[in-house]
């Protein structure tokens, strides 16, 4: 039953990335191309992301940009077998502190990510 809860509430989720994706990804775009001032902008080193759900406590989901379109597969791989070392060990710094729970991808390149403090 629970597990039937999480898909379901993943998919509202995706659905509701679709209806509302326009609207931040013009936010960060504006934010990346010429540094756009924007309180929901939030840097991860080399990644650039927006606060799409501000969430509860230590928990928020946040939109954000990966211009190598891998953060999914950095996600889902280890050290050992991801084959650039160097983009494997910038991704673990970048949310050494602030890390990534789950992971879906809208489009090439971007990513909802919820981030856990």
């Amino acid at each position: 039953m629970f597990s039937f809860l999480i898909i379901k509430n993943q998919i509202s989720e995706k659905i509701a990335l679709k209806i509302e994706f326009t609207k931040y990804k013009k936010e960060l775009d504006r934010y990346i191309a010429d540094n756009t001032k924007n309180e929901n902008i939030r840097i991860f080193d080399n990644y650039v992301g927006i606060i799409w759900d501000p969430g509860f406590l230590d928990n928020y989901s946040v939109i954000i940009y990966d211009k190598n379109n891998n953060l999914d597969i950095l996600y889902n791989s280890s050290g050992d077998i991801f084959e650039n070392k160097e983009i494997y060990n910038e991704f673990k710094k970048a949310f050494e502190y602030e890390k990534i729970v789950d992971i879906i991808k809208i489009e090439d390149n971007y990513f909802r990510c919820n981030i856990y403090q």
